[in-house]
């Protein structure tokens, strides 16, 4: 059953000096995906991040982890859309700055780069934040990924919050307020790339 699999993962990683190790890529996704799928307690899902974020996620792990993200989201294939730019735009709760990064998008636009951006504004009272600063900028904020890419064949840019793309996955990004740490979670959501675009930029915030 998937608690069971999640749990002696859970005891890999965690069972103490001497008795843990980090997972493997393998073993990193299934965790992820069963988390995703709704189908561990939370308890689980807060002894696994914890634990990972204490000793330092590995390179399999995050691989693993992106895996499972993508297929949750079904993801497009890199270089499958039109998107030329992934722009991942996710800000901590503490961070109170002012979107300005949309005009630099608007920049790259003009160069003749179609940009695919996505993100959280952190929660509290900054959540529409990006959103309401996509539409001042005349950029489309999308539900999915699948409007997103009828979207990009006229625009420029999108915006897909992650509030509206995946309700799952904005709940674990929430657990900030209840732990005050990042996880890594918090890491890997840079790397998705859902519109599959050719390339991608790292921590664009404000």
């Amino acid at each position: 059953p998937p608690m069971q699999r999640l749990a002696k993962y859970i005891a890999l990683s965690g069972a103490g000096v001497g008795r843990s190790r980090s997972l493997n890529q393998e073993e990193a996704q299934d965790a992820l995906s069963i988390i995703l799928d709704g189908e561990a307690d939370p308890i689980q899902i807060g002894a696994l991040l914890a634990t990972m974020q204490f000793r330092g996620a590995t390179t399999s792990e995050f691989a693993g982890f992106v895996t499972a993200l993508r297929a949750h989201l079904k993801a497009s294939d890199v270089g499958t859309t039109t998107a030329d730019l992934d722009w991942p735009v996710y800000l901590s709760p503490k961070l109170r700055t002012s979107p300005w990064f949309m005009h630099a998008v608007r920049l790259v636009n003009m160069a003749g780069y179609r940009v695919a951006m996505h993100g959280s504004a952190g929660g509290g009272q900054d959540e529409a934040k990006f959103v309401i600063a996509a539409k001042m900028s005349g950029i489309p904020v999308c539900a999915s990924i699948k409007d997103a890419k009828n979207a990009l064949k006229t625009a420029a840019s999108v915006f897909i919050p992650m509030e509206t793309l995946d309700a799952q996955i904005t709940r674990l990004i929430g657990l900030y307020p209840l732990m005050e740490m990042r996880s890594p979670l918090n890491t890997i959501l840079q790397l998705i790339n859902p519109l599959g675009a050719k390339a991608s930029i790292m921590g664009a915030s404000g």
